[in-house]
């Protein structure tokens, strides 16, 4: 039996429904803004995508002043 692991302790994970090119679409952004944001955030250790539809923030302070900065 398959179930879902829990994140290790300190991370959370987030689902995330949206596609990247909806994502792009919402924001008036090009597909390709979006994934290289994306990717950024992943090379600097502030998230990491697990599968397609989901993230996972591993440094939650960085991410919150981002998400403040905003």
């Amino acid at each position: 039996l398959l179930r879902k692991q829990d994140p290790p302790r300190g991370l959370r994970d987030i689902p995330v429904p949206m596609s990247k090119s909806d994502i792009a679409n919402y924001l008036g952004l090009s597909l390709e803004a979006v994934v290289r944001a994306a990717r950024r955030l992943e090379r600097q250790g502030i998230v990491e995508f697990i599968g397609r539809h989901q993230v996972r923030i591993l440094d939650n302070s960085r991410f919150e002043a981002l998400a403040a900065a905003a």
